[in-house]
């Protein structure tokens, strides 16, 4: 049985599929390609597109996550109200990587969490949440990261100068 098979959604039969442009080789004109099913990135499933919430800035135009997981996703940072509430507490209201404080009592950090075993790992600042969701979440790459920039870092000035 599928991942999160218990929950239902209505589904928009109204929308259309997805299409994209090619050129063609003979005459560079651009021709257009029905997408009739897409991949979550969550559950590794093929779907129909039907079952992809739409999303204008993507390339297809639907989000990589299909319903279902999208929908168990939120309810379990909906879900957390007490964990964010003690987590906020023990870390001061401050981004558990950068320490910048959250004047609006936490309520403005994310609830940084594993994606695939969704396991709660602290409040993050957007700008800290954001980096780390950017390299991927892989330790490997943010220690690389950090070893370019300490290799390109600026001098401190002469004293003096």
């Amino acid at each position: 049985m599928p991942p999160f098979s218990h929950i239902s959604h209505s589904l928009r039969k109204t929308d259309s599929p997805p299409t994209t442009t090619e050129p063609t080789s003979s005459n560079q004109q651009t021709t257009k390609k029905t997408i009739d099913s897409l991949t979550c990135v969550i559950c590794k499933e093929e779907k129909s597109v039907y079952h992809f919430h739409k999303r204008a800035q993507s390339a297809n135009g639907y989000r990589r996550e299909c319903r279902d997981c999208r929908s168990v996703h939120r309810k379990l940072l909906r879900s957390n109200k007490q964990t964010r509430q003690a987590l906020a507490k023990k870390q001061n209201n401050a981004c558990a990587i950068c320490g910048r404080v959250d004047e609006s009592d936490g309520k403005s950090l994310a609830l940084d969490h594993d994606h695939e075993t969704h396991t709660i790992r602290g409040l993050l600042c957007m700008r800290c949440n954001t980096g780390i969701a950017l390299l991927g979440e892989e330790p490997t790459v943010l220690l690389q990261a950090v070893k370019y920039l300490r290799r390109h870092a600026t001098p401190p000035p002469m004293p003096g100068l």
